[in-house]
């Protein structure tokens, strides 16, 4: 019986219990897509920790600009990665 690589994927992912962070790594690698090339310039997703994104910003005024959109960027991320893994940002 074959099984869709997707699949077999996800289902080693529970398995192992890497699921979570899985999705973790997929907010990381969207904020470029979510926040679009202008600010991606300006910033970096680092890392996720307990439901957390931290995002280094090159200057305050970015960062204060970002803090406004917060809420926006949470939900579309976690729109992106199908969970609600992301629950807040800091900017760095």
């Amino acid at each position: 019986m074959a099984r869709a690589l997707g699949n077999v994927l996800q289902d080693l992912l529970q398995q192992y219990g890497l699921t979570q962070k899985f999705k973790e790594f997929q907010a990381v690698e969207a904020w470029p897509e979510i926040v679009g090339e202008t600010v991606a310039q300006v910033t970096q997703a680092r890392e996720v920790r307990d439901g957390r994104l931290y995002v280094e910003v090159s200057n305050s005024t970015w960062r204060n600009e970002l803090y406004f959109l917060k809420a926006d960027i949470i939900a579309k991320l976690n729109r992106k990665i199908g969970q609600n893994i992301i629950h807040d940002i800091m900017f760095v």
